[in-house]
């Protein structure tokens, strides 16, 4: 059976929360899905965990996918590349396609399509940006936000601060629907408790202890040096395991000396979701996130978490 529309998912590189809605959607008997990636996929160094990632999961399975050819070797998130769009041309041109989604506006090729395919397609535009008040030059970020979101005809928003943040700019509300971040619940809904207690005397945890745990990047903007002053006042037995690496990894270990707190390092994809079911309770206590799909993973793995205001997802 033919499928009704053409659909190209357009983003800079595979990532792993990503990939599982791309396989689901192309599952789908309404969309035919073609992802475009627009950056090379290779390890990369990423500049909050402070060394080169390549993640060993799969993310790349159960949908079609193309790479943009002569893409630079490295990217960044907010950093403009360099591409030669005669490659995207070419495969928009193959594909055919009745609707184009653009993940983010802030690399050279999605720009391009932004502004000289905008008549050809319908365009839909995908990001989970907040409002970030206080920052420099705001009102001017604003007006140059309008000019890019004039050639969009749709605004997909993941939760109620990126709904405030288009609201922000002046998007009409008949022109903003909800899709909602998604992950894998599969993947991290079930452990095998063999692992888990296995993990457990690896980190030489005692039973019965109550661990807390923070996951992610171990940079300024995620304040873990504040979570760890705040379990130093703790008078028990409980434990706070940091799972991750960044800049900050030393200055955290300098003040953690004795007091319970253990570092894991960068820990992959495979083996994460036993390290989500050895806690009790996971604390986000950044001082901004967009979103926070860390908690996604968490809530899959049915565990009480606490995130402070400022993140995306609270």
């Amino acid at each position: 059976m033919q499928k009704e529309n053409k659909l190209i998912l357009l983003t800079s590189h595979p990532i792993q929360y990503n990939a599982p809605f791309f396989s689901a959607l192309s599952n789908s008997a309404f969309f035919d899905v073609h992802v475009l990636y627009t950056s090379a996929f290779e390890s990369s160094y990423d500049s909050g965990f402070n060394m080169n990632i390549k993640w060993d999961i799969n993310l790349l399975n159960g949908y079609s996918f193309s790479f943009l050819k002569d893409t630079k070797k490295s990217w960044g998130r907010t950093s403009l590349q360099n591409i030669r769009v005669v490659s995207l041309v070419r495969t928009i041109k193959k594909e055919k396609p009745d609707i184009i989604i653009i993940y983010g506006w802030n690399f050279i090729s999605h720009l391009f399509v932004l502004f000289f395919l905008k008549k050809k397609f319908k365009i839909l535009f995908r990001g989970d940006s907040t409002v970030q008040s206080g920052k420099s030059k705001l009102y001017f970020r604003k007006l140059f936000l309008k000019i890019i979101y004039r050639r969009v005809d749709c605004f997909l928003y993941t939760g109620s601060a990126n709904l405030n943040y288009y609201r922000w700019i002046g998007i009409a509300e008949k022109k903003i629907l909800f899709l909602p971040h998604s992950i894998d619940n599969n993947r991290f809904s079930k452990v095998p408790i063999s692992e888990v207690c296995e993990l457990k005397k690896e980190l030489k945890l005692q039973n019965g202890t109550f661990v807390y745990m923070y996951a992610g990047k171990l940079t300024e903007n995620k304040n873990v040096a504040f979570l760890i002053d705040c379990f130093k006042e703790l008078k028990d037995n409980s434990s706070l395991l940091i799972v991750g690496d960044g800049s900050e990894m030393h200055s955290l270990k300098m003040i953690s000396v004795e007091n319970n707190v253990y570092f894991t390092g960068f820990i992959n994809q495979s083996e994460i979701p036993k390290y989500y079911h050895l806690a009790d309770c996971i604390i986000n206590p950044s001082f901004s996130e967009t979103w926070g799909l860390t908690i996604n993973e968490l809530i899959a793995a049915d565990k009480p978490v606490i995130v402070r205001e400022a993140c995306g997802c609270a």
